[in-house]
Order: structure tokens, then C-alpha cells, then sequence
């Protein structure tokens, strides 16, 4: 009789501290969560399945272990096709307050649209990450950060640059999503 092995299936996990939450990085705005700017090691290490999760920073609240955001990474785009894909229209200078879609295309570099969120100066860091990142689904605590249980093992000391990755198991990941469907009801699904 063949002896079967079950292989422990993971989720893997990028944790950071958010130092602000303006609404450009990530964008909230329709159709779904997205990550075009800031986070360049994060947006190029990610692939599709794995979930970001950022922490308060010390300018957002007292709580170090709050959540501020969470997604499941479903695309991973060039910032071409971001800049050219008809759904995050809605993301470009023009068309929203908070801008995430600042990127265009102009032969083989890109252009820096004039914007609110990042200046000349924050365009070699933002490229740098290569990819734009969308969330099929995510949760944003926003204000209410609620912490995180320590059960988790994914805390974070607030003001702590870079991020950390960590894996989760299936059964740690399916708690911890029961646990974030709790703190936001109305998770973003698009």
C-alpha cells in the first residue's frame, strides 16, 4: 500500500507598519483595493493568493498592533496595463482626489502625471516596485484599527520600517479571515 503524504498548504504574508492612510497608497476607490505606489519591495515580491496586512503607524494611533488595512492579492500588473485597463480609469489624476494611476506610459519609460499624492521625487522609488498590486478582496479598519490578537504571531512594533513575510497555515488563515470578517463585516469584494 503507497503511504500518501498531504502536503501542508501556506499562505504567505507581507506585514508592514502604514505610516499614513490618504487614500493613494492603497487606493480605496473603486473597483477594487489597490497598491500602485509606496511599498516598492512588497508590490515586487507579491503574487497572486498572498495577503498584505498593514499595521498602524505612530501618526495613525495610539494602538501598534491595530490593523489598518488587509487584501488578497488577485492581480499583479505592469504599470502599463494599470495605466491602460479602462477599470482604474477612475484611479488617474483627472479622475480622482487621491490618485494611485500616475504612470503613463511614453515609449519605454513613464511619464509622472501631475498629482497630489507623489512629486517628481518618489517616481524612482514607486517604478522600483515594477508592479501594481489589486485586492479582489480586502478589509479596511480604517480609524477603528482594532488589534490584532497576538494569537496570530504577525504583530508589529509601531514605527518599524520595512516590512516582514511570515506563512500562515490553512487552518491559521482561515481564523485569521474570520477574525478580519468580524472587525469589517463588509468586506470589499469586486
Amino acid at each position: 500500500m503507497a503511504r500518501q503524504c498531504h502536503r501542508k498548504q501556506v499562505v504567505r504574508v507581507f506585514a508592514y507598519v502604514i505610516a499614513s492612510d490618504a487614500g493613494c497608497a492603497p487606493n480605496y476607490a473603486p473597483p477594487c483595493l489597490t497598491l500602485a505606489i509606496c511599498k516598492p519591495m512588497i508590490r515586487r515580491s507579491a503574487q497572486r493568493g498572498d495577503l498584505i496586512l498593514a499595521f498602524n503607524g505612530s501618526r495613525l494611533g495610539t494602538n501598534p498592533h491595530g490593523v489598518r488595512w488587509a487584501g488578497i492579492v488577485s492581480e499583479k500588473l505592469t504599470f502599463a496595463d494599470y495605466w491602460h485597463d479602462d477599470r482604474f480609469a477612475g484611479k488617474k489624476p483627472d479622475r480622482a482626489a487621491m490618485p494611485d494611476n500616475i504612470y503613463e506610459p511614453v515609449g519605454a519609460d513613464f511619464r509622472q502625471v501631475p498629482n497630489p499624492a507623489h512629486g517628481p521625487g518618489n517616481k524612482s522609488r514607486d517604478l522600483g516596485g515594477q508592479y501594481v498590486l489589486t485586492f479582489a478582496e480586502s478589509w479596511h479598519l480604517g480609524n477603528r484599527a482594532p488589534a490584532l490578537p497576538a494569537e496570530f504571531g504577525l504583530r508589529m512594533l509601531s514605527g518599524r520600517r520595512g516590512h516582514r513575510v511570515a506563512e500562515l497555515s490553512d487552518a491559521t488563515w482561515a481564523a485569521l479571515q474570520r477574525w478580519l470578517d468580524s472587525q469589517a463585516p463588509a468586506a470589499r469584494r469586486c
